[in-house]
Parts: C-alpha cells; structure tokens; sequence
C-alpha cells in the first residue's frame, strides 16, 4: 500500500484575533443544509438527533484546534505578506496524518465556522 503526503493549512490575518466564541456559535447555529460533507459524520445531519451530534463533535473538535493553535502542536507556522498560515500534514496510509490534520477537515466539512474563527477563504 503507497502512502500519500496530506497537507493542510488555515490562513488568518496576522494582526486579527481568532474568534473561538464566534465559531462555537456558528456550530450552535448550523442545519442540516450547512453540513457539506455528510460522509465525514457517521450521523445524518438532516434527522434532529444526528445534526445535535455532529454539534457536539463540532465543538469539541474547535477546542482541540484551539488547544493545538495555542500549544504550537501539530502545527508548523508561516507568516507570509500580512497573514499567519497553521500547516499540518505528513504521510499518510489511509488516515489523516496528525489529529487536528483531521480536526480541520470536519471543521471544512460544514459552511462558516472556520470563517467565523477568523481564518480566511472559509466560508
């Protein structure tokens, strides 16, 4: 089995603050309708008691970015023409190469809670 390399990036303005409490409100505030990729839930976002879990999922998967963000781990950080760029990423056989590599992609998997963060080009 060939292993692939898997990078990931979030783009902020680097004299912007993140805005967690905004993102968690996001979350709270998400339907069914916002949850672009299902298939990275193993809930139904459309039936009320699928959508309530991937919120909770959601939400915890914002406070382990937020704790890894603010721990520098899993992270390598550039800062480039006025904007911080958080990269992770690594081999992979099948899996996402690190766990917030993982975190990232569910919080890509539904509309406006990056952008609500303060992270760019994600709405």
């Amino acid at each position: 089995m060939s292993a692939d390399l898997l990078i990931t990036a979030l783009v902020a303005d680097e004299d912007g603050e993140l805005d967690f409490d905004a993102a968690d409100r996001a979350i709270a505030a998400l339907d069914g309708s916002d949850v672009l990729e299902p298939d990275r839930f193993d809930e139904d976002p459309d039936e009320p008691e699928g959508l309530a879990q991937i919120r909770t999922s959601l939400h915890a998967d914002l406070r382990a970015l937020r704790q890894a963000i603010d721990a520098y781990t899993e992270f390598t950080l550039l800062y480039m023409r006025g904007a911080t760029l958080y990269i992770t990423g690594g081999m992979s056989w099948g899996e996402g190469p690190t766990r917030v590599w993982d975190v990232i992609a569910r919080l890509r998997a539904v509309r406006g809670v990056l952008a609500a963060a303060g992270f760019e080009h994600e709405d």
